[in-house]
């Protein structure tokens, strides 16, 4: 069986050989380390991780380099180990105080009435995405025993309008022996659309 693996999961799992825990220097034994590993995660998604970790890192780059000059290239390499080696995970959170240090003197504070619009628009956000309920099938389903839904997964807007990416599902309870039930999913559509309102 194959598993799903992330940028962060392969070097996690190096790190974790090489380090302190197992220490591994020897390079015929890291060779092994390497095919036990692919021996676990396909080959190809190897490969896909690397490509993942290189786009990352130009990306990172080529945005900093939009609001920091380009003489200062040895500050946006160092934001940019910090954002993509020293973090460790894309779900931490970096707060204003954080990114100052990291980032240094592009980090404001908005305005007060800036601050209360953005803080507006996360709550709407966070309403529709339903950020704050855990996606649970089977709640969702309740006593019904079949259900479509549908689920908004991110926005983009602009001044030119709002599109949404929406996932639809086909929800359903089944029996699978007397008395022990599954829930069963199957994606019925997934895509950008524009939004009405």
């Amino acid at each position: 069986m194959f598993l799903p693996v992330s940028v962060e999961d392969v070097r996690g799992f190096f790190d974790l050989a090489k380090g302190e825990y197992a220490g591994l220097k020897d390079e015929r034994t890291i060779a092994e380390v390497f095919s036990l590993l692919a021996g676990d995660v396909r080959p190809l998604a190897l490969g896909s991780v690397n490509r993942a970790k290189d786009l990352i890192k130009m990306l990172t780059e080529r945005l900093l380099l939009l609001h920091i000059a380009e003489g200062n290239k040895e500050h946006v390499n160092e934001i940019v180990e910090t954002m993509t080696r020293q973090l460790f995970s894309h779900d931490y959170l970096i707060g204003r105080k954080e990114a100052r240090k990291i980032i240094g003197a592009h980090v404001v504070d908005a305005p007060d009435k800036t601050e209360a619009a953005m803080m507006a628009l996360f709550s709407s956000y966070s309403e529709d995405l339903e950020l704050t309920r855990p996606y649970i099938p089977d709640g969702l389903l309740g006593k019904e025993t079949q259900k479509v839904v549908t689920l908004r997964r991110a926005y983009v807007e602009s001044a030119d309008g709002c599109y949404v990416f929406r996932s639809i599902r086909d929800i359903r309870r089944i029996q699978v022996q007397p008395q022990v039930f599954a829930v069963q999913e199957r994606l019925v559509d997934e895509g950008w659309t524009p939004e009405d309102s």
